[in-house]
């Protein structure tokens, strides 16, 4: 700036001395350098800004992907728990099954047994009340089964909810990432 100030009133002097005019000379010189060192120094200032720039795209995409693994392994540890619960339930059906099985085999036994033994009336009556309450417990045990296999079947809706929900979740992500 002193510089620019010098040549300056060099020239509003009018000074005809060839040392002024060396100086004036040199002083653009100086000034013509100075402008391309400051050129220099903005692309240069760029190009750090755009490597910053390329490296933070770089990073959120890392992280895109890492939140997108953990959402698959989430999903797979959550339809292996499911396929863990309908085995259990096939599993309490088949023992369901041969309870009732068992029930009829000894309904069976002790009508025989009735018939070949000779009864009065109060132990046939309570035979067959004892018969009554057998097929009774037999259905509130099936009952039970059914009631257990609605709950787990429930449970795999909301766990096949909460799927949709993470993917939808996730898509929306996606989306809003690629509109940044």
């Amino acid at each position: 700036m002193a510089a620019d100030t010098a040549a300056a009133a060099a020239v509003a002097a009018g000074s005809s001395d060839s040392s002024s005019r060396g100086n004036i000379r040199h002083i653009s010189t100086w000034q013509e350098a100075a402008h391309t060192t400051r050129a220099s120094q903005a692309a240069a200032t760029t190009a750090v800004v755009a490597a910053a720039a390329a490296a933070a795209a770089a990073a959120t995409a890392v992280v895109a992907a890492a939140a997108a693994a953990a959402a698959a392994a989430t999903a797979v540890v959550a339809a292996a728990a499911a396929a863990a619960a309908a085995a259990t339930a096939v599993v309490a059906a088949a023992a369901a099954a041969a309870a009732a099985a068992t029930a009829v085999v000894a309904a069976a036994a002790a009508a025989a047994a009735a018939a070949a033994a000779p009864c009065t009336g109060i132990a046939f009556l309570q035979q067959q009340q004892q018969q009554q309450q057998q097929q009774q417990q037999q259905q509130q045990h099936l009952q039970q089964q059914q009631q257990q296999q609605q709950q787990q079947q429930q449970q795999q809706q909301q766990q096949q909810q909460q799927q949709q929900q993470q993917q939808q979740q996730q898509q929306q992500t996606r989306g809003f990432r690629s509109a940044v």
